[in-house]
C-alpha cells in the first residue's frame, strides 16, 4: 500500500516539476523576445519614427522577417491584409507576449493598407456628375419649380 502512495507522489511531483520547466521556459521565451523587440527597434527604428509615403509599414515586414515570420509581411507587400484567420494560426503556438508584439506589427500593417486603399481610391474618384452639371443647372433653372409634378403643371 505504501508503494501506491509513493507512486502517486512521484507523478505529482513529476507535474509539479514539469509545470515549472514550462513557466521557466515562458519566461526565457519572453525575456528573449522583449530582447529582440528592443535589438529591432534600435536597428530599424521604433513605429514612431517610420517614414510616410512608399516607406510605410516597411519596418514592421523587416521586423516580421528578422523575427523569423516574412511570411506574415508577404501580404502586404502584395497590397493585401493578412486575414485573421491565418494570424491565429500563426500566433497559436507562442507566448501571449510573443503574440502580442506580433499582433500590433501585423495590425499596423493592415492599418496600413486599408489606408493606401482609401487614398487610392480617392485619387481615382471619377467626378460626381452633379459637380459637373451644377453651374448649367442653377443657370437654366432660373424660377421654375424643380418639383414640378404632372399635378402641378395642370393647375398653371
Amino acid at each position: 500500500m505504501n508503494a501506491g502512495v509513493n507512486a502517486e507522489e512521484g507523478g505529482m511531483e513529476a507535474d509539479a516539476n514539469q509545470d515549472f520547466q514550462d513557466y521557466w521556459n515562458e519566461i526565457r521565451i519572453i525575456q528573449e523576445t522583449k530582447r529582440l523587440d528592443e535589438f529591432l527597434d534600435e536597428e530599424y527604428g521604433g513605429r514612431d519614427d517610420e517614414v510616410e509615403g512608399d516607406g510605410e509599414g516597411l519596418a514592421e515586414t523587416e521586423w516580421l522577417a528578422a523575427a523569423g515570420l516574412g511570411q506574415l509581411g508577404e501580404p502586404f507587400l502584395e497590397g493585401k491584409e493578412l486575414s485573421e484567420t491565418d494570424l491565429t494560426t500563426a500566433l497559436s503556438l507562442m507566448a501571449p507576449h510573443q503574440a502580442q508584439a506580433i499582433r500590433r506589427r501585423v495590425d499596423t500593417l493592415n492599418h496600413t493598407v486599408r489606408q493606401r486603399a482609401r487614398q487610392h481610391r480617392a485619387r481615382h474618384r471619377k467626378p460626381d456628375i452633379r459637380d459637373v452639371f451644377r453651374d448649367y443647372e442653377n443657370s437654366s433653372t432660373g424660377s421654375r419649380s424643380r418639383s414640378a409634378t404632372p399635378d402641378s403643371l395642370d393647375s398653371a
